[in-house]
């Protein structure tokens, strides 16, 4: 059974795991997509709107691009 990622994290995955890598295969009470999550959302919102628009993205779909990582890893989870 395959997973479909969210449209809004496939083209980022290359990044989001530079930041966020995954390194528990484990997620009790799904703290650790959680953290990644943050983690990912504080490097984007970090970055100016220039930045952001560089990378294909804008200010308003940084909450989305988290929140679908926690999503997924929950997908992925119930696999």
């Amino acid at each position: 059974m395959s997973i479909a990622i969210s449209p809004i994290v496939e083209p980022f995955s290359d990044i989001i795991d530079r930041i966020a890598p995954k390194r528990f295969s484990r997620d009790p009470f799904g703290i650790v997509s959680s953290y990644r999550a943050y983690l990912v959302f504080m490097h984007f919102d970090g970055m100016s709107d220039q930045e952001l628009a560089a990378a294909g993205l804008a200010r308003r779909d940084i909450p989305q691009l988290a929140a679908s990582l926690i999503l997924n890893a929950h997908k992925a989870k119930a696999a």
